[in-house]
């Protein structure tokens, strides 16, 4: 798939699919972080992490309307930046596709000139700023990430096409060492197309339970939960 950019924008169409998928991402980044950080009852203390294992150049310009609105990414990096209380909310960011992590690196210097990309970037263990910016594969990155200490962490998996089950679940296998044991949780955003309709629908999948119960107010979305 060819990936075709307007500024630093990736160029996608449909403001009830991209648009909307992102402003429902951008209250939920808010919406978990302010629950498992604590709240203002614990200062926001807990030590939290969101991962973008797709974050694409942090700003998606939609077609139809010829707007750029930031992409999850962007706004898991402006959640950071915006508040003054998450100094223990680690943000990053992986983007296997080098075109991709050179439009992100421009869009957060130029949007959050406060980060540093080089220390972003740079090794990880001289990296005091909370942002992390792999340009990798999932399994590299997912073996870097594993290194950091991340708190209550939240894997947003968000591909133009696919991601093997195989990579997802060596997050799982990391982390999770036993029974009922909690701090992980994931989304997985992914389309699934119904031949009979001749049409694609977005599906918002969060592995936690076993259940699969309605989400948000639009039919399109679910959240499917699967917990070990």
């Amino acid at each position: 798939m060819a990936l075709e950019f307007v500024g630093d924008a990736i160029s996608l169409s449909g403001p009830t699919g991209t648009k909307l998928k992102s402003e429902i991402i951008r209250e939920y980044y808010s919406f978990w972080w302010n629950i498992t950080s604590g709240g203002a009852a614990k200062n926001y203390d807990w030590p939290t992490a969101i991962i973008e294992l797709d974050a694409a150049t942090g700003e998606a310009y939609i077609e139809e309307t010829k707007e750029t609105i930031l992409g999850s990414a962007g706004h898991a990096v402006n959640l950071k930046c915006s508040n003054t209380n998450t100094h223990n909310l680690k943000i990053i960011l992986v983007e296997k596709h080098p075109e991709c992590y050179n439009h992100l690196k421009s869009v957060i210097e130029r949007r959050w000139s406060n980060i540093s990309v080089a220390q972003a970037e740079g090794p990880i263990y001289a990296n005091h700023i909370n942002v992390y910016l792999f340009n990798d594969t999932l399994d590299k990155a997912i073996s870097k990430i594993a290194t950091i200490k991340l708190g209550n962490s939240l894997f947003f998996f968000d591909p133009l096409r696919s991601v093997p089950f195989t990579t997802i679940e060596k997050v799982p296998q990391s982390r999770i060492k036993q029974f009922y044991q909690t701090g992980t949780e994931f989304i997985i955003f992914v389309f699934i197309i119904f031949l009979a309709e001749c049409f694609s629908r977005p599906r918002l999948v969060s592995v936690r339970s076993n259940r699969c119960c309605r989400c948000f107010s639009d039919p399109s979305f679910w959240i499917f939960e699967n917990c070990r």
